[in-house]
Order: structure tokens, then sequence, then C-alpha cells
């Protein structure tokens, strides 16, 4: 990519039906402030440090304590791998697991010629375009500067990590690539925590094989001025599973976009949430399910717990093709107000052509519950712990979505310990 020029593209803008709760420019002036640095002025993100410093807690405000990997998974440390100054570091260690996958930089993929790579880089992007197209993953997957291909070739019992270590400097921005693939029959449980700089776009694709599995676990951290925008495309097929969790601080303003196809009979995705906002911070997440195969089977369960002046956005939308006979489609998204100004925007859909189908969604929002906050005030306990007792149960309830019981544990403890209200 020729540095020096604009970012091309027929980008979104605020009067697109998609983007009218969420203002593009933000996300925009990323692209724009890469363009115009020199080549050798990209680096973004801070440079490469040693592991010691990789393990060092990352700051997460709505979060009240600071976020480590090693206070959050101990047990799996020494297989981390580090994303940080654009470079990936793979510690020796994990080359125990070769086994069950193998996981190569971006920037070495790209020169190898990697088989399963190639076949899978963009063509996800380019076949689920329609129908909106969403030239901000193009351009990311096009002038990716670091990520990463994962291919899962077997069960791993182990978990595997990603550590991002970005920089929260104001002039640290980064387009990041990731392309996974499991296999048949293979299953894997992915982790992914931290952040990638003050203002990042971030484009993930996944292809899952028939019976093939994939947890997908994302803790994302940032501070008040972060901008973030992240696109997961998702392709599932026959018998094959893909359950997506994302736990989010304050991020400024951030956007995730999860795009699904269920292409094969007896597909399964879980797509699910939870956000901790306050101050100004403005969170979208704007989901499409598309059911092609049959008997297959989607959830999405979105909560936000909003105060001061945060914005919560759920844009969720199923569509049902024809020859998508037995479809189990259902979609909730709800909202904690802790205070007036606060905003909760949505737009659920269902887009159906088939006729044995069963879908549904919901959406609600409202206050703390007076009548609790009173009994546990009767009980001696103080009114700010009583809201934040309210919150954390409003949205732990999307931990019983999980199949994973070690880390729906780690992210009941994460919650318990750090939720401010």
């Amino acid at each position: 990519m020729d540095m020096t020029q604009q970012p091309k593209g027929n980008f979104p803008n605020r009067g697109d039906e998609y983007w009218k709760f969420t203002n593009p420019a933000s996300f925009l002036k990323t692209l724009q402030s890469l363009s115009e640095e020199h080549p050798q002025r990209t680096n973004v993100s801070a440079p490469l440090r040693n592991r010691a410093k990789s393990l060092q807690p990352i700051s997460m405000p709505g979060i009240s304590r600071e976020i480590s990997l090693e206070n959050l998974f101990p047990e799996y440390i020494h297989h981390a791998v580090t994303l940080s100054g654009l470079k990936l570091k793979i510690p020796d260690s994990i080359s125990e697991l070769d086994s069950c996958f193998q996981i190569e930089p971006l920037s070495e993929l790209r020169e190898g010629g990697s088989k399963w790579f190639n076949s899978l880089s963009g063509e996800l992007e380019r076949s689920l375009q329609k129908p909106i197209t969403r030239p901000f993953a193009r351009y990311c997957i096009e002038n990716a500067q670091c990520g990463y291909g994962l291919r899962v070739k077997q069960k791993c019992l182990e978990p595997m990590i990603i550590d991002y270590f970005g920089s929260n400097q104001s002039q640290s921005e980064s387009l990041i690539y990731n392309a996974i693939k499991v296999d048949p029959h293979a299953e894997l449980t992915l982790i992914e925590i931290g952040n990638t700089g003050n203002s990042s776009h971030h484009v993930t694709e996944i292809e899952v094989a028939e019976h093939g599995k994939l947890n997908h676990f994302r803790i994302l951290a940032g501070h008040h001025q972060t901008s973030c925008l992240t696109h997961q495309y998702t392709r599932l097929a026959e018998d094959s599973s893909y359950l997506s969790f994302t736990f989010s601080g304050n991020n400024g303003i951030a956007r995730n976009e999860y795009i699904i196809e269920l292409g094969g009979d007896n597909g399964n995705a879980h797509i699910s949430g939870i956000v901790a906002g306050y101050d100004q911070m403005h969170h979208d997440d704007t989901v499409f399910v598309n059911h092609q195969g049959l008997n297959c089977k989607s959830r999405q369960v979105f909560k936000k717990v909003l105060k001061d002046k945060a914005v919560g956005v759920f844009q969720g939308k199923i569509l049902v093709d024809p020859g998508a006979q037995k479809t189990d489609g259902y979609q909730k998204s709800q909202a904690l107000l802790l205070s007036e100004q606060s905003q909760f925007l949505v737009k659920p859909e269902l887009e159906i052509y088939a006729d044995d189908v069963s879908c549904s969604h919901g959406s609600t929002c409202g206050s703390i519950d007076k009548e609790a906050l009173f009994y546990l005030c009767s009980r001696g306990i103080p009114k700010r712990q009583a809201i934040g007792l309210l919150a954390e149960g409003f949205l732990a309830e999307v931990f019983d979505e999980f199949d994973n019981n070690y880390v729906a544990g780690v992210m009941r403890e994460l919650l318990s310990k750090s939720l401010i209200v």
C-alpha cells in the first residue's frame, strides 16, 4: 500500500441504514491518519516488550481493577502468544501443542504461500458482502500491518491465549487481520485479551469445517480515547459449532460487527457479549446471521450496563433462506441504565423465507429495580454496593450460556471483582 495516498473506497456515512446510531467518521479518521504517515512511521503500537513486561496489568476503565493475563489465566500463561509492536511473539513452549494447532505471523503467511491461508484470506469477506458491503473490513484485510493465521488440526484440551499488548499513546493506530481455520472434528478454545492501541481496525475470518468447534472469548481493554472497529466473519459447515463472547469495558467509541453464515446442516452459532460503560462511551454491537442449512440454531445474547452519558447500540438480524427449514433463531438484547442521560438504541430484525422455523427477538432497557435495591439496602448493604450487585447479576446471566465451565468461572470472578457502578 502506498501510505502517502488517502484511503479510497465507498465508506459509509451517518445516513446509511446500519450506521445511523454510530458515526463512522471516527473510524475513517484512523485510516486517514495511517495513510498520511510515512511507512516508517506506521509502527503504531509500542515496541515489542520482553515477556516480563507483557505480563504487566492493562488498564480497563469501567473496570475497577487492572487486568492481567497472569491474574486471569495463570495455568496457561506459558503458552500465551503475544502480539505487540506489529510483531507476533510465539513462545518456544507452544511447540508442545504443534499436533493440535499451528500459528504463524501474518507476514510469513503472505510470503510463504500457505494453501489454506490463501484460500481463506479475504474470501469470506468477499462472499458475505451481500446484502451489505463493509468497506472498512476490505481496507483492513488489504492493508493490515500485523496479525496471525491459526489452523486447528485436532481437539485441543488446553485453551490458546493471544495477548494483545498495545499502546495507549494518542498516535497509536493499527490495522490487524487474523485468519482461523478449524479442520474437521477439531476443537479449540481461543482467548484474546488486551488492547490494540488507541485506534484500531481488526478483522478476523473464521472457517469451521464439518464437526469442528471453536469457542472464541475476547476481553477488550481500552481507555476513554480508544476507537476500535472489529469485524468477525464466520462460516460454519455441517454439524459445526461456533461460540463468540466479548467482554468490553470503557473503550471510547467501539463497534463490533459479527457476520455469521450457517452454510451446512445442523450448525450452531452463539454470539454474545457484555458491556460496562460510563462517561461518554459509545459501544455498538451489530450482528448479521444468515441461516442457509437445515436444522441450524443461532443465539444472540447481549447485555450492557450504561452510566453517565454512555450509549449502547445493538443491531441484530436473522436472515433465513428459503431452504433453511427447522431453523431455530433467538435474539435478546438488554440494557441497564444507571443514569437518565445514558441511552440504549436498538434495531432487531427478522427476515424469514422458510415456513418451518422458530425465530424470536426481544429487546428491553430500564433502570435499577427499586424494590430489589430497597431490599438489599434494608439488609445493611450500602446503596452503591447494592447497585453493583444488581448490575453484576444482570450481566452475569450471559455466562449461563457457556459450555466451558473454566472460562465461565474466570469471567464471573472478573466481573464480581471489577465492575464499577
